[in-house]
């Protein structure tokens, strides 16, 4: 379910036990590839793919020193909390959602387009 607001709409994703800590996993909300996080007991979302070539970030592996994914191909590292390029390859930032947790369930705020 969702509900329209100003600054876009809020999307139920999935059941809180789907993201386990220290991973991510790929959601679809309409065209968009999003991806959740779950780092030292709190969530975030980014977009999924990565800027420099066409990966899947939910599929990186999460460095707890940056706070970041790296990109499972060339290694390129995003902060999970800013979607900042922190290294080369990549240089250009992803988005980032804001995304909650309540009553056993993860939701994110997708901007209209």
């Amino acid at each position: 379910m969702s509900e329209a607001s100003d600054s876009g709409k809020i999307v139920r994703l999935a059941a809180s036990s789907e993201v386990e800590e220290g991973s991510g996993k790929m959601f679809e909300v309409g065209n968009k590839k999003i991806a959740v996080f779950r780092f030292q007991g709190r969530l975030y979302c980014i977009d999924d793919t990565c800027t420099h070539e066409d990966e899947s970030l939910s599929q990186g592996e999460i460095i707890p020193e940056e706070c970041a994914v790296e990109c499972p191909k060339h290694g390129s590292l995003f902060s999970l909390a800013t979607g900042e390029a922190l290294t080369l390859p990549a240089t250009i930032p992803v988005a980032i959602y804001p995304v909650e947790e309540r009553d056993g369930e993860i939701f994110v705020r997708i901007g209209d387009e």
